[in-house]
């Protein structure tokens, strides 16, 4: 599920959203890193999500 602050990134044009391999969490690049440096054992994977 993605957060409401990036749902709303992707639908206004697209932007790179990031998921974490251990937990399922959809964020934005900002929130990757914060994930990461507060969860350093879960991964996180980029994609792409292109204007629509």
């Amino acid at each position: 599920m993605l957060h409401p602050e990036v749902a709303a990134r992707v639908l206004a044009g697209g932007c790179r959203v990031y998921r974490c391999a251990t937990c399922s969490a959809w964020v934005d690049a900002a929130g990757a890193m914060a994930h990461q440096d507060a969860l350093p054992e879960h991964k996180t994977q980029d994609f792409s999500a292109p204007a629509a």
